[in-house]
């Protein structure tokens, strides 16, 4: 309750401060860039989630508006079967099944398509190139393909199958050219790697290896940029804006470790959020967790040769999940409060399913330019925004992320001619996010102005579109 009073107060004060400046001055910046038709995709992992066929589900999904959805996941990947739809081996996750029909029958619903990861640590050609066919006779699009996942660890079983990383870059071109004797539209990606100082040599290594072994060859990239946030003990207020600069600091490192090297080779996000080191819950399930995704995917927008980004995870995994399930809730029961109703979000959940309303769709973004910044303790931008814009139909719709803990008055004439439909989302970033109750919403038509509440992701379209 003091931590509402508190924010309650902040919200009474920041009026005061937004009242007596002048409105801020939203404008299209002139950056553009495609927008590749799966951009904003999931991970699904089929070990942690394992019932896909759910009228329930599929409503949820929908809201989420995912592109793509990443199956079976990621290490699980390495292990799987595609026609028993479990792993080859007794291990945790293979307590149910999750054949290709039921992941053909869920996607289908939701009319979203796969991104397939090949299992080609204990499967073989032959076996995986048939799974694929299988799919292709359910209905499922055979147009994005990552052959495995994860490869470049040290884990012993990747280490025995591909020793070094040419043995790994013969085998994947031997994989791509008999996939693309079946599938010749096929995109295919390799694994890639994000620098990391004190992982193995392999690890740290691999990409230069890999794009000397691959000699130009056809394949997108993969990376796993993850934001890695060390807070053992409860959250503080002193903690949120080091929280929220955090993702500028990672890009800017992803950028120029590893982006940069790969200079135009496409480049998919196959997994990313925030990883809690250790653990500790300080962070995951709460609104800054929403807020600090939000703010990954739109600066993944910055970088052309990023084709997509798929955030992790769907479901399973309550640090993590965009939704709850029955089979998360239960099994995790001791973790979690009274009140969790399935099939609700998660803080990522809400603020995906508004880039999904905005994004999914869209072909060409824009970058936003503002004419002023609210200050930030950590530096950072506090305004961070795109515009989306489907060139068919020409509908466009904006997303803009406040970070700051101010009320910002904002004038859209730079954006829209006409009226506008405004949709906001926003609450302390400290708080966790069980079911919509525990968030504020907003949705109002305004003729040129509005304010971006505190904390807050705001999604802008014309009049005529709707929220």
């Amino acid at each position: 309750m003091r931590n509402l009073i508190l924010f309650g107060l902040s919200l009474l004060l920041s009026v005061a401060v937004g009242a007596q400046d002048a409105p801020v001055q939203i404008s299209l910046s002139g950056e553009t860039r495609a927008v590749n038709p799966v951009y904003l995709c999931i991970n699904g992992s089929a070990g942690q989630m394992t019932e896909w066929v759910n009228s329930r589900l599929y409503d949820a999904m929908e809201e989420l508006s995912p592109a793509a959805i990443r199956i079976p996941g990621g290490d699980i990947a390495n292990r799987w079967d595609w026609m028993t739809g479990r792993t080859q081996e007794e291990t945790s996750f293979a307590r149910e099944r999750v054949p290709l029909d039921q992941f053909a029958e869920s996607l289908k619903a939701i009319d979203t398509v796969p991104i397939f990861v090949m299992n080609m640590v204990t499967d073989t050609l032959d076996s995986q190139l048939a799974s694929l066919r299988e799919a292709d006779d359910l209905g499922l699009r055979v147009s994005y393909i990552e052959l495995g996942h994860g490869l470049n660890t040290d884990n012993p079983a990747y280490v025995e199958r591909f020793p070094t990383v040419a043995d790994y870059a013969a085998t994947a071109q031997e994989w791509a050219t008999a996939i693309r004797t079946d599938f010749p539209d096929a995109q295919i990606a390799v694994v890639g790697s994000t620098t990391q100082p004190g992982r193995s040599q392999r690890y740290n290594t691999w990409n230069s290896q890999l794009l000397t072994a691959l000699d130009g060859a056809d394949f997108a990239l993969t990376l796993q940029p993850y934001l890695d946030i060390n807070i053992q003990r409860s959250l503080e207020p002193a903690d949120i804006p080091a929280l929220l600069g955090a993702p500028f600091d990672r890009f800017a490192r992803l950028n120029e470790d590893d982006l940069a090297p790969l200079g135009e080779r496409p480049v998919w996000i196959t997994e990313y959020n925030i990883t809690e080191v250790g653990q500790s819950g300080a962070v995951n399930t709460r609104w800054v967790q929403g807020l600090v995704t939000g703010t990954m995917t739109l600066l993944y927008l910055e970088a052309p040769q990023i084709e997509f980004a798929c955030i992790n995870t769907l479901s399973g995994d309550v640090g993590q999940s965009l939704l709850y399930i029955p089979q998360e809730i239960q099994s995790q029961a001791a973790n979690l409060p009274s009140r969790l109703e399935a099939y609700t979000f998660s803080a990522t959940g809400y603020i995906h399913s508004e880039l999904g309303a905005a994004i999914t769709g869209s072909d060409s973004a824009e970058r936003l330019d503002f004419d002023q910044q609210p200050p930030t303790e950590g530096g950072y931008p506090a305004l961070i925004g795109w515009q989306f814009l489907d060139r068919e139909t020409g509908e466009a719709q904006s997303i803009v992320i406040n970070l700051s803990a101010e009320q910002v008055p904002v004038d859209l004439t730079g954006l829209y001619e006409r009226r506008a439909v405004v949709r906001q989302v926003y609450g302390d970033p400290r708080t966790s996010i069980y079911r919509s109750s525990d968030l504020r919403d907003r949705v109002d038509s305004v003729e040129s102005e509005t304010t971006l509440q505190p904390y807050s992701l705001t999604r802008i379209g014309p009049y005529e579109v709707g929220p």
